[in-house]
């Protein structure tokens, strides 16, 4: 049995070391850029999560859980959270949770798409019940993805006039201050080009 406190002590360690490290991530994140944490915002974001980007299709899981670190970019908020993603009704998945550090954001109402961009821009569907991405959502997220040149796979969902964006990086924890960087002005450059002119952020209120 002491194996397995030794286990559990190591990766009690390293979630300790994985929190913090994100935690100051977007502390360093929000001095650089002049922006704020607005942990009062939790609430409203988690209900539109709840309400747009759940999936509750027979045999697959989407949801989002323990946001924190949330922080003020005008017309995108960044923030961590716990994704629980199983898109697979035939076979388990060997696994379910994953930490991500999100941009939620606002986008003209006529998109509806769910779809990956890899490190050379190449769309594909996150699942099979998604449709087919949209052309015009894939050629303006790549025009809002080129400038940046991303490491990781890019997921992005749009949904009910809004877009939500993380890395899916093949290591756990694998990004940087600079990927950081890198997914707000993304998500900014979307905004920009998939919103209606003069849009505001909006969230659901309570």
């Amino acid at each position: 049995m002491w194996w397995l406190l030794i286990l559990l002590s190591v990766v009690g360690a390293y979630l300790l070391w994985y929190t913090k490290r994100r935690h100051t991530m977007l502390e360093t994140f929000v001095q650089a850029h002049g922006l704020t944490i607005r942990p009062e915002l939790a609430s409203s974001i988690q209900q539109t999560l709840d309400l747009y980007f759940s999936l509750e299709d027979p045999g697959v899981v989407r949801s989002f859980c323990q946001l924190a670190g949330i922080v003020d970019g005008d017309t995108v908020r960044l923030f961590r959270a716990i994704e629980l993603l199983d898109l697979s009704p035939h076979s388990s998945a060997s696994s379910t949770h994953f930490s991500r550090i999100a941009a939620l954001f606002e986008v003209s109402t006529e998109y509806d798409d769910f779809f990956l961009l890899d490190a050379s821009l190449k769309p594909t569907r996150r699942w099979s019940g998604s449709p087919k991405p949209d052309p015009r959502a894939v050629t303006l997220a790549k025009k809002a993805a080129t400038a940046s040149s991303p490491r990781h796979t890019l997921s992005i969902t749009l949904t009910h006039g809004h877009g939500l964006i993380y890395f899916e990086p093949l290591i756990t924890a694998g990004e940087t201050q600079g990927d950081l960087d890198c997914l707000y002005e993304i998500a900014r450059q979307m905004h920009y080009h998939l919103s209606e002119p003069k849009i505001h952020f909006r969230v659901v209120q309570e």
